[in-house]
């Protein structure tokens, strides 16, 4: 019989994160079709159809829903562990399935380091979506920040939805509202934050998933053909990456075990300028006064070697039609 072919999608509280569907869209430039979409948070819950499925990216905000379904035949690859999951997806259950599937291509060194404690044939992968290729042949003079410091204080990040207004007032960062403006000013000159398009990944729930999935394309064209783009998203850094946007990634102190588990090893791939809790800036670019349009920079190329793995590996779980369910 042969297979059916599923792709990831997420939930929205009460909005989502168009990076969700950029991994998503990686995962389906290998796919023939989609016959399936499927849950990340009810991957235990699908019944149907032996369903091929790339599991890339983030898990899981409900790990009480692992692990997977059996109908499921999944190729691990470019995963994350989150620290807030880790402890409910390696209990023993989690274990043998992961080991089942093994071996499981981990996104971060701490995915990496948790999974082969536990046991688990593990190898760092890096991610999937450093895998695009692009087929623009004209780059725009577009310049995109894309929410550059969106977890610090400032009217533009903290007034965005009324859930965030509300947590700003609940968490006191009402009252330092000026701190992200004060550090774009430092970092970038202002012809540079007049000039640049400020964008977001964060948008609505009310969209459908077909939607979701034109957004996060949308975006993803805007990268593909930027002359550079700015950003504190993992999941426009790395695409920018694979399309060969000159791209900088800014790493504010995200000190909490929440980013340092997502983060630490993954920033290295970029020209990162990190910015600790206390407003000391250093980077791996050469930074001489403030930033300004016409900078010139290229991107670090290591990913590449990993990158070539993950599609030659993700090219033959699809052609492979056998099913291990």
């Amino acid at each position: 019989m042969a297979p059916s072919y599923g792709l990831l999608t997420y939930p929205a509280w009460p909005e989502y994160n168009a990076g969700d569907y950029i991994q998503s869209l990686a995962a389906a430039q290998f796919l023939p079709r989609v016959d399936r979409y499927v849950s990340r948070e009810k991957l235990n819950e699908y019944r149907g159809d032996k369903l091929k499925l790339i599991m890339n990216g983030w898990f899981m905000h409900r790990p009480d829903q692992w692990p997977p379904s059996p109908d499921i035949d999944p190729l691990m690859i470019s995963f994350h562990l989150n620290s807030q999951a880790k402890d409910q997806m390696l209990n023993a259950k989690g274990v043998e399935w992961l080991k089942r599937y093994a071996p499981v291509g981990c996104r971060d060194p701490y995915t990496l380091e948790n999974l082969s404690n536990a046991g688990i044939e593990s190898f760092q992968s890096g991610c999937l979506t450093t895998t695009f290729e692009n087929n623009y042949v004209d780059r725009t003079s577009d310049i995109y920040f894309v929410d550059v410091l969106f977890r610090v204080p400032g009217w533009s990040t903290s007034a965005r939805t009324p859930r965030e207004f509300l947590k700003a007032i609940f968490s006191g960062d009402i009252t330092r509202m000026s701190t992200r403006g004060k550090l774009l000013k430092q970092l970038f000159s202002e012809e540079l934050l007049t000039n640049a398009k400020h964008i977001s990944h964060y948008h609505p729930a009310r969209h459908s998933e077909k939607e979701r999935f034109e957004v996060a394309n949308n975006f993803l064209r805007k990268y593909a053909t930027a002359k550079l783009v700015v950003t504190s998203r993992l999941h426009c850094a790395l695409p920018c990456l694979a399309f060969g946007t000159p791209v900088i990634f800014v790493h504010y102190g995200f000190e909490n075990e929440y980013d340092i588990c997502r983060l630490n090893g993954v920033t290295d791939l970029f020209n990162t300028i990190y910015i600790d809790d206390k407003g000391n800036v250093s980077s791996n670019l050469p930074l001489k006064g403030a930033i300004g349009e016409n900078i010139a920079i290229t991107n670090p190329d290591s990913f590449r070697a990993d990158a070539r793995r993950m599609r030659e590996m993700c090219s033959n779980f699809i052609n492979d039609i056998s099913l291990r369910v």
